[in-house]
C-alpha cells in the first residue's frame, strides 16, 4: 500500500517517464474506492468482479454531492487523450497534454518539429523555461 509519506513499492510518480501523462486518484476521492479496485480487477482479468466493480463505480458518480469542478474534467480527458497518444505513438504536447484530437481551448498547432510542445503562450513560455525550445 503506498501513501505519500511511505510511496511503496509500485510508486508510480517515481516511474514515470519524465513526459509520461499521470493521473492521481487521491482516497477522499469517493470514486476512489471503485476506480481503484476496477482497474485491479480489470487487470487480474476478473471480468464479472469488474463488471460488478463498474457498476459500483457508476452508481458513486451518481450519487450525492456536488458535481466535479468543469476545469478539473476537462484536465482528466485531456490526460486520458494523452494516455491514448502515449501508448499508440502519437504526439502530444509534453505542457499541457493536448493532442492533434484535443486540442486547447481556442485552438493550438505544434510549436516544435517534433511536435512536442504546443503553440499556448503558456506551454512555450513553460518549454524555454525547461530549455526545450
Amino acid at each position: 500500500m503506498a501513501t505519500k509519506a511511505y510511496p511503496g513499492n509500485y510508486d508510480c510518480h517515481a516511474r514515470a517517464l519524465p513526459h509520461e501523462p499521470i493521473f492521481t486518484v487521491l482516497a477522499h476521492d469517493t470514486l476512489a474506492p471503485p476506480l481503484v479496485s476496477l482497474w485491479a480487477a480489470a487487470r487480474a482479468g476478473e471480468t464479472e468482479a469488474a463488471h460488478e466493480l463498474l457498476a459500483e463505480l457508476l452508481a458513486a458518480g451518481a450519487a450525492k454531492g456536488p458535481p466535479a469542478d468543469p476545469e478539473k474534467i476537462r484536465e482528466a480527458l485531456q490526460t486520458a487523450h494523452a494516455m491514448r497518444a502515449f501508448h499508440d505513438g502519437r504526439p502530444y504536447c509534453r505542457v499541457c497534454l493536448c493532442t492533434e484530437e484535443s486540442a486547447c481551448p481556442g485552438g493550438c498547432s505544434w510549436a516544435n518539429r517534433w511536435r512536442t510542445i504546443c503553440t499556448n503562450p503558456v506551454c512555450v513560455k513553460a518549454a524555454h523555461l525547461a530549455g526545450e525550445l
